[in-house]
């Protein structure tokens, strides 16, 4: 059974007894870097999405995984209704204070609300949105309940997008360097040494009836001081399961590493997005 309860006019937290789901890292416990030290999504991602309807005006858009709020900053200047669900309610709050807190500075269009609930358990009516995002976060989603969800909640014919920017280790360089130094006291970490490619994300959208599948990339050069790579690094997974005494050693070692380098350094990131649309019936 699911329990629904409305806090004010945009939160709304759903309470439930699903237990058979893992569950991401609270990356809570990284909000203050999260918020400070993760890069926004490139424009381009945004007119992407657009070119396949996802974020155009009067459209409703649910944004599965939402954390700390990067896609609804990306979409908060068109006059389209938002709704933000992920199941960290920490998260959704922190992006709804850091709004209201900068109204002002940046004044948004989009009607945005928050819902804190699992993706594999979406509170809402079938076929209700024109389009759904899905950042950084598909592999924290039961690979069958997740995408079945999606697909009931999206209107016929309709896409989802599924975005990932990360940075890629090109050998050397300071982000290939700084995985090693993970890698040598923490060598399970499975995400290291990636192309930003999610493959995965491909099989299961065909393997859950989606059709008219495609997926693009693109690398961006981004520049980084000693204190904003530092500060993104603490976001990484793999941080946040470190116990304090690890933690503690990894930052004194990291600092260790980049005292020499010049600054700002190049870091690459990688772009990956893949689409699909939901049959017509």
């Amino acid at each position: 059974t699911s329990k629904c309860i409305l806090l004010n006019d945009e939160i709304l937290i759903l309470r439930n007894g699903l237990t058979d789901f893992v569950m991401p890292p609270d990356f809570s416990n990284n909000l203050t870097d999260y918020e400070k030290y993760r890069r926004a999504f490139p424009r381009r991602a945004f007119d992407e999405l657009a070119a396949r309807q996802i974020g155009l005006p009067g459209q409703t858009i649910l944004d599965v995984g939402s954390g700390t709020g990067l896609i609804g900053d990306g979409l908060a200047n068109i006059e389209l209704h938002l709704i933000e669900l992920d199941c960290n309610e920490i998260l959704i709050r922190a992006t709804s204070r850091r709004r209201n807190d900068n109204r002002l500075a940046f004044p948004t269009r989009a009607v945005v609300q928050s819902v804190v609930a699992k993706a594999e358990e979406c509170p809402f009516s079938g076929q209700l949105f024109d389009g759904v995002v899905v950042a950084q976060s598909w592999h924290w989603l039961h690979r069958v309940c997740a995408p079945g969800e999606i697909r009931r909640v999206l209107k016929p014919g309709n896409s989802v997008g599924i975005i990932y920017y990360m940075h890629v280790p090109m050998g050397r360089d300071i982000a290939g360097q700084t995985e090693r130094l993970i890698l040598k006291d923490h060598p399970h970490w499975r995400h290291h040494n990636s192309a930003g490619i999610n493959g995965q994300v491909l099989r299961d959208l065909q393997s859950n009836g989606f059709e008219k599948i495609e997926s693009l990339s693109f690398d961006v050069e981004e520049l980084f001081t000693v204190e904003q790579w530092t500060g993104y690094v603490r976001t990484l997974s793999i941080c946040n399961e470190m116990s304090k005494p690890a933690l503690a050693k990894f930052n004194f070692e990291l600092g260790d590493l980049l005292q020499a380098v010049e600054q700002p350094f190049v870091v690459m990131h990688r772009l990956f997005m893949a689409f699909a649309r939901t049959p017509v019936v």
